[in-house]
């Protein structure tokens, strides 16, 4: 049965099961329907619905070959199915409906299968296959482009050897600027990116206008699309290669990308956190940055035009979707001693000027104004896994 607005994917349906004695429930699956602006050559959306006019709760399972099964259930509301069966005097939930993103490997093939069946507990339909076109709204391979990552670091030894081996093999290429650290941060630059730059900053104290204008100098040295980050930032893509086709494609000169903040509240009792290990794998509490901090803008125009700390742009700009590319940021975590530390040592650093204009404000200055930040902000966080446009960040790790 195909209510109203419901589209058939385009592929002969399997033969239908109903003389099956003991199969009550009814299912249907629409035409695989592009995300705006998010579908990618990585996944597929899937929309359908499905109900049992016993009540019973149905389960479907989608399967690609070489990928984990996704499971799904009925969560969306489908008000023409409703009315669709009304007409025939049989009830439906309204929410009857199901929607689940289909990860696709990546194997270059440009017709993949999807294999679903479903279930309501004692029986189970045979797998019902459906060639899906892989989208093709991103060019594969993308065009070439020069990407460039430039941060400013000071005594960042404890972080750095993660930041590092999580962005040098996203860029092409990195302009890291010492801003006088008294520890092994340069080495460690020199050590795990040896092909990238390292120069010494021109202003040695934290001057929140003076290190933009700095950034902005630098950004103008650089051809192609340039990104600003701090260490404790990190970009997150499905692949270098379908993020750079997306800037492409998307026909902006600059973007917006989200960040979202990491924290460790009291309960989560995560283990000691291990510098070895990818940064998502390790956290995924936390919550969005408030809206004035919300994005870093990664660009290809001279340079960024920022305000003052680089959270926005007077360029024509769009924001990323969500569910191609986002930043965690380390904001309160690890909560460990070495991480307290580190965000002590900003403040006594900061200009008079920058004092003066209460500009960076948000860096304490004692052990106990850290620990009362820490406490004012814990109540914020969730699990992002539990996000649906986020879940891609943490379970493809």
């Amino acid at each position: 049965m195909n209510p109203a607005g419901a589209l058939a994917l385009n592929t002969t349906r399997p033969e239908s099961e109903s003389k099956a004695p003991r199969r009550t429930f009814q299912h249907w699956v629409d035409a695989p329907l592009a995300k705006e602006k998010i579908h990618t050559p990585h996944e597929v959306l899937l929309r359908g619905w499905m109900f049992s006019p016993e009540g019973r709760t149905l389960h479907g399972t989608a399967s690609v070959d070489g990928m984990p099964d996704v499971i799904f259930t009925t969560k969306v509301e489908r008000l023409d199915v409703v009315q669709h069966f009304q007409e025939k005097g049989l009830a439906v939930p309204a929410t009857c409906g199901f929607e689940l993103t289909v990860p696709l490997p990546e194997n270059g093939k440009s017709i993949v299968d999807v294999s679903l069946t479903f279930t309501d507990g004692v029986y189970t339909t045979k797998p019902q296959s459906y060639s899906i076109e892989r989208p093709e709204m991103f060019p594969w391979p993308p065009p070439p482009a020069r990407t460039t990552l430039i941060s400013h670091f000071y005594n960042e030894e404890y972080l750095l050897p993660l930041w590092l081996r999580h962005h040098v093999p996203l860029f092409d290429h990195g302009i890291l600027i010492n801003r006088g650290s008294t520890d092994r941060s340069a080495a460690i630059c020199r050590e795990l990116a040896p092909h990238w730059e390292v120069r010494d900053a021109s202003c040695l104290e934290f001057d929140a206008e003076e290190v933009d204008q700095e950034v902005m100098a630098v950004e103008r040295e650089c051809t192609g699309w340039k990104f600003v980050l701090n260490t404790t930032e990190f970009l997150h893509v499905h692949s270098k290669e379908s993020f750079l086709a997306a800037l492409h494609t998307y026909g902006r000169r600059a973007y917006g990308i989200h960040i979202l903040l990491l924290m460790d509240p009291e309960q989560a009792r995560y283990p000691e956190f291990d510098p070895g290990k990818p940064l998502a794998a390790q956290r995924h509490h936390g919550c969005f940055q408030t809206l004035v901090f919300a994005f870093r803008y990664i660009h290809n125009h001279e340079d960024g035009r920022y305000s003052t700390g680089r959270h926005a742009t007077t360029h024509v700009s769009d924001f990323f979707p969500r569910q191609g590319a986002v930043i965690l940021k380390m904001y309160l975590t690890p909560w460990n001693e070495p991480f307290r530390r580190r965000k002590l040592q900003i403040r006594p650093t900061l200009s008079q000027k920058s004092r003066e204009k209460n500009l960076g404000y948000q860096h304490v200055g004692t052990a106990d104004e850290l620990e009362d930040f820490y406490k004012s902000n814990i109540g914020l966080t969730t699990d992002l896994r539990k996000m649906r446009d986020l879940a891609w960040v943490f379970h493809q790790r």
